[in-house]
């Protein structure tokens, strides 16, 4: 039996939903966000126009602080494994790629990969609300491990730009 399997199937199911189901989801909703899966260099140069574009009606004040943790933290990494190591197999690749076949650190990036889904997506949503509908936090003393971290809330009427769906 092949015990390394599970975790070469699972990689590249999980990166290709990141990174070619999400971004058509999210241009459905108006956002082009193939920067995110760019080089480091594109990113950067890319990060503040996506930023400016949308900081009026995002409810995340620190969009960019949030992408750049998200790739330094885990998608670089993922994008690392399943690119460098799983598909081309290359050298220098396959010394740090021992950590991605054990349970804990597998359950660790799936757990980071839909929870940065789960907040950009309702982030995205979130814009494209009536003016009188919200998406807040939930509140920690509120929150329970089955429930999502956001809730549908009433506010006050806001403005909002025009919806464009982006092609991706």
């Amino acid at each position: 039996m092949d015990r390394d399997r599970p975790y070469e199937n699972f990689a590249p199911a999980l990166w290709h939903g990141y990174r070619h189901l999400f971004p058509k989801v999210a241009g459905l909703l108006g956002y082009d966000i193939s920067f995110f899966f760019k080089s480091d260099s594109t990113f950067e140069n890319k990060l503040p126009g996506f930023v400016a574009q949308n900081a009026d009606y995002l409810i995340c004040a620190d969009i960019g602080g949030f992408l750049k943790t998200q790739r330094t933290n885990w998608q670089n990494d993922l994008s690392l494994f399943r690119n460098d190591y799983l598909e081309h197999r290359q050298d220098e690749v396959a010394v740090n790629a021992e950590r991605f076949y054990d349970p804990d650190s597998a359950e660790s990036i799936f757990h980071a990969v839909w929870r940065t889904v789960a907040e950009l997506l309702s982030m995205f949503l979130e814009s494209r609300f009536t003016a009188s509908n919200s998406i807040r936090r939930t509140p920690l003393k509120h929150r329970r491990p089955e429930r999502l971290m956001w809730e549908l809330h009433f506010c006050a009427p806001v403005q909002r730009p025009a919806f464009t769906k982006i092609d991706v």
